[in-house]
């Protein structure tokens, strides 16, 4: 097992300015040369994708040069999430952790530098299970700088073998979750998120929402997952250009332009015990739930709405090109 150096696993597809910027952002993060790059590009999945796919491709090898990366081009469409679970679960056997970047992340400067924290720091705490670099907009209590709570993010995380073992595609007692009302608010953060109609949707088509599977083997053993008190990326994908990629205004993001903002003017303040931040924990949820009731004005709804159509319309045209 290699341990010189952290894997960061980069995925990309077929949208080129989205990679272009995800690179360049990750270029400027410090710490970077404490990290071996590994940039896996999918291969093409239909026919009307080829010039964005070409382009993106060309983009990571011309970034992959520069910054001495390894570049794995797939000959075979695996899809996002296939790919995202096969590669993650190479590099964790080989370097034991791995840091995750998608092609439309826009990362703050301290985003690998906050994630090699965290992974040394909590690498032996077998409860903690991820670090994440996304977190909701929300008001935390002052004091520190990451809480321990008992969920993940797929927006720009880190994690270790011992605990992406626990990951599994076909993992049972879903259908007992979802029967089961409590367990439903607990998984959905006390009905901040619905996050079980992504586990359902990944029960009628297996396969395709890794971040749900991989929340639900985390919360099947009862993990926690240290999250910042400010969001260290932005997903800049929600433009109708990915497969999941619709801005529902009840998934909120901070501000793009505060991304580029420094975060820790100091040593990271981490949790003091590895046990749920309670308080933590109640005000985020509470936040959440407090906006999810909240009806969110006409026109970001209608915009959101007319993202889903322009997403399906353009899928239904590639669909009928190819």
């Amino acid at each position: 097992m290699k341990n010189r150096k952290t894997p960061i696993a980069l995925f990309s597809y077929n949208r080129p300015q989205h990679v272009e910027r995800a690179l360049n952002t990750l270029a400027s993060c410090a710490r970077l040369d404490e990290c071996d790059l590994h940039f896996f590009s999918d291969g093409l999945r239909i026919e009307a994708h080829r010039a964005g796919w070409e382009a993106a491709r060309r983009i990571v090898r011309t970034r992959a040069a520069d910054l001495n990366a390894t570049v794995v081009e797939a000959p075979e469409n695996l899809g996002c999430s296939p790919s995202i679970v096969k590669h993650v679960t190479e590099l964790c056997r080989e370097y034991g952790r791995v840091i995750v970047v998608e092609d439309d992340f826009v990362m703050n400067p301290g985003y690998v530098s906050y994630l090699l924290d965290g992974l040394d720091r909590y690498e032996n705490e077998p409860a903690v299970f991820q670090i994440s670099a996304y977190m909701f907009p929300v008001e935390l209590p002052p004091g520190q700088d990451a809480y321990l709570m008992p969920y993940t993010t797929a927006w720009g995380w880190a994690t270790w073998q011992r605990a992406w073992q626990k990951f599994d595609w076909d993992a049972a007692g879903i259908a007992d979750l979802l029967a089961d009302a409590e367990a439903v608010r607990r998984f959905n953060l006390r009905g901040g998120v619905n996050y079980t109609k992504s586990l359902r949707a990944e029960l009628e088509r297996p396969r395709q929402i890794y971040d749900v599977m991989w929340y639900y083997a985390v919360f099947k053993h009862n993990g926690l997952v240290a999250h910042p008190r400010r969001s260290l990326v932005y997903n800049a994908g929600l433009d109708g250009s990915g497969t999941f990629s619709t801005n529902d205004p009840k998934f909120p993001q901070v501000p793009r332009a505060s991304i580029a903002e420094r975060v820790f003017d100091r040593p990271i303040r981490w949790p003091e015990l590895v046990v749920l931040d309670e308080t933590a924990y109640a005000a985020l949820t509470t936040q959440l739930r407090t906006r999810r009731e909240r009806k969110p004005p006409i026109h970001v709804r209608a915009r959101h709405k007319l993202a889903i159509y322009r997403r399906r319309l353009l899928a239904w045209l590639a669909a009928a090109a190819s």
